[in-house]
């Protein structure tokens, strides 16, 4: 699956809801995002294929919006390894020009995880 990525994905370091437009009500948290989609982790499982019109809740504004709108395909889905919760993958499906730049701003945030690779030899 990693080889198929074209663009860096950054996990979060804090709670991010996303929720569904259509009914306001709780997909699953943000895990990590990326410009071609996200990662979330949720109570119920939502079949590859589906279409979602999802909200993400920020939890500062950006560009005076609290909110990043987008519809996403569920294109993997596996149950947790505690068994309790869905981990899905999503690909953006209809996302505008604006909502992507809110997301890059989002993702060189300091809300996300950095991650630096060590250097081991001589």
């Amino acid at each position: 699956m990693n080889e198929r990525r074209r663009h860096e994905r950054k996990p979060t370091k804090t709670y991010f809801a996303v929720l569904d437009r259509k009914t306001d009500l709780l997909i699953g948290c943000l895990a990590d995002i990326s410009k071609q989609g996200l990662k979330l982790v949720g109570e119920k499982e939502i079949s590859v294929g589906t279409v979602e019109q999802l909200r993400l809740v920020m939890p500062k504004e950006i560009d005076g919006s609290p909110y990043v709108t987008f519809d996403a395909t569920c294109v993997w889905n596996r149950q947790s390894d505690d068994g309790n919760y869905f981990d899905m993958g999503f690909r953006f499906s209809t996302i505008a020009r604006s909502e992507l730049k809110r997301i890059d701003k989002l993702m060189r945030s300091s809300l996300f995880r950095v991650h630096k690779l060590a250097v081991v030899g001589p």
